[in-house]
């Protein structure tokens, strides 16, 4: 059965042929964009106009939904009920200008994947649903927050991946040239919530309730040496011991570590291929007695750096080092002391000894990994992993 609301087939010509969107991708600005997130937006699109904006407007304009008595394709057309509650103005004929609905909304509940694990997400604009997710964390109860880096939504589910609350990261999210595409999160132990966004060139932090406690970070300027606050692209963060927040400023090649309220407090590493320098530092985590893992991608390797930021030791991760824009790892260090690490690139996530010398990776089963990113434990020792491939969060027991 086709579209009742457009020809599929000839809107991607038209995107892909005729404006040739995808020369878009290359460039930096939409570097974190590519042709599958494309077409999950307009899947959702699609599916929200085809399932509530139609089916309202018609409701609206006849007073019954006149459900079957439109032929589409030849065959009475049959439409499922609003899923969503909120106050929608309709703009309808020139006897009836403007009318008001309320539409059914609900965020979409958590589900499982064929093999039975438990998911969350999906593709769509609802609350709850993602098209582009990229990383993930979790907060001492056990809430989890979702960064989108396409919709720049911050989202806080409960523990089994029910939707709490959402923010638009932007400073004015009405705004729609400001810069802004967010890549990574922290959060500390005291409940704050830390957002890299990494082509806003800054650091943005919420509290618990995601309200918005401070905004520090300028764009670079590539004409002279950077300063403590020019943040090239960075990309994810990470808290220590004493609440300060690491980030890692990937195209520096370096770590800023800043305090919650933004103060600057130091500077790690270098641009190189040496001990405790970097080429593309992208994830970052640190575990409980202060030891400091770097996902240093173009270096195809894990840099362990002690709680002072001098080097320690390092591991090869064999998969890393593509120049794919969107194959970005992710990091995360587990309770037993072991390492996960992402593999976007080749859709796998493994788990490393803490000096690196064994690895298991994660089975996903009947459904592949799609475009694994972040990582985090839960509070009964699995893995939430971030699927940006499929625009959802899904749960694994720890191999």
């Amino acid at each position: 059965m086709g579209s009742l609301i457009c020809d599929e087939r000839d809107q991607k010509f038209v995107m892909y042929e005729m404006l040739r969107i995808e020369e878009l991708f290359r460039t930096e600005r939409f570097s974190g964009y590519s042709r599958d997130m494309c077409d999950m937006v307009q899947d959702g699109a699609r599916k929200l106009a085809e399932e509530i904006v139609f089916p309202v407007k018609v409701t609206a304009l006849y007073g019954h939904s006149l459900n079957g008595s439109l032929l589409f394709d030849g065959a009475p057309y049959v439409w499922k009920e609003p899923r969503l509650t909120a106050t929608v103005p309709l703009t309808l004929t020139a006897e009836q200008p403007s009318a008001t609905v309320q539409l059914p909304i609900e965020p979409p509940k958590p589900g499982t994947d064929n093999d039975g694990r438990l998911t969350f997400g999906g593709a769509g604009s609802l609350p709850g649903q993602f098209f582009a997710p990229v990383d993930v964390e979790a907060d001492a109860e056990g809430n989890l927050y979702v960064i989108d880096s396409a919709t720049k939504r911050l989202q806080k589910f409960d523990p089994g991946g029910n939707f709490l609350a959402s923010v638009d990261i932007r400073l004015e999210s009405t705004n729609v040239n400001e810069q802004s595409q967010p890549w990574g999160l922290a959060v500390a132990p005291t409940g704050q919530v830390v957002v890299a966004d990494t082509f806003g060139w800054r650091i943005r932090v919420f509290d618990r309730d995601l309200k918005s406690l401070a905004t520090f970070g300028t764009a670079p300027d590539t004409t002279k040496p950077a300063g403590p606050f020019d943040l090239f692209g960075p990309r994810d963060a990470a808290i220590d011991r004493d609440g300060n927040i690491w980030v890692t400023d990937t195209g520096n090649d370096r770590i800023q570590v800043f305090t919650l309220a933004g103060e600057f407090v130091r500077t790690v590493g270098s641009s190189g291929k040496g001990e405790g320098q970097f080429d593309e530092p992208v994830g970052i985590d640190i575990a409980k007695d202060g030891t400091v893992y770097v996902a240093d991608m173009y270096n195809r390797r894990v840099q362990v750096l002690n709680a002072d930021g001098t080097f320690r030791s390092q591991f090869t991760v064999d998969g890393w080092g593509g120049q794919e824009v969107n194959d970005k790892p992710y990091i995360n260090v587990l309770t037993d002391s072991r390492i996960a690490v992402s593999l976007p690139g080749q859709n796998a996530v493994r788990v490393y000894s803490s000096s690196g010398g064994q690895s298991v990776s994660v089975v996903a089963g009947a459904e592949p990994l799609s475009r694994p990113y972040g990582i985090v434990q839960s509070a009964d020792a699995k893995l939430w992993i971030v699927e940006g491939g499929s625009a959802r969060v899904r749960q694994f027991p720890i191999p």
